[in-house]
């Protein structure tokens, strides 16, 4: 029993190493289960090229991201993104609609690699209003922190002109 299963897992294993198995008939008036050889699988390629180009019909390749900003710029990009994209108002800094959240796809749209969270934290700090709320309802200390994108000013509205009298 045993060796019937071994055989037959072995004739389910695709391959082994670049190897394609092969089953070989068992010999006229022997017993047991057929013998299972290794063939070596000459019509897979043994290594893959890689190119710099682009696969026909898949997106160009992205080049490698610059190197961070400066903190202090950094924030205030994103602040200026931030308000470009219309997600102004109160955000806390974690979560799926978070501040840090929101600085990983800013930072993937304009392919630079982001400073390390404490860092941006301390500089978007200087640059907009942060408030933390103390939560005690678990039994435990926690601290949520919110920061504060304001709007964008509004544009002052254009005057007329008042038109010149012909001379």
């Amino acid at each position: 029993m045993k060796l019937e299963l071994a055989a037959f897992l072995l004739t389910m294993l695709p391959t082994a190493r670049g190897a394609s198995v092969a089953r070989q008939p068992a010999a006229p008036g022997s017993v047991g289960p057929p013998r299972v050889a290794l063939v070596p699988a000459l019509d897979r390629p043994r290594s893959i090229e890689l190119t710099a180009s682009a696969p026909a019909g898949g997106r160009p390749k992205r080049p490698p991201p610059a190197p961070p900003l400066a903190p202090r710029i950094a924030a205030k990009r994103f602040v200026v993104w931030m308000q470009d994209h219309g997600f102004t108002g109160e955000k806390p800094w974690g979560g799926p609609s978070g501040i840090w959240a929101f600085y990983g796809w800013h930072c993937h749209e304009a392919n630079v690699q982001p400073v390390p969270d404490n860092m941006f934290a301390a500089a978007l700090e200087r640059e907009v209003n942060r408030r933390q709320v103390r939560d005690r309802s678990s039994g435990k200390l926690r601290r949520f922190t919110y920061y504060l994108i304001p709007d964008l000013p509004e544009a002052p509205a254009a005057r007329a002109m008042p038109r010149r009298r012909a001379a």
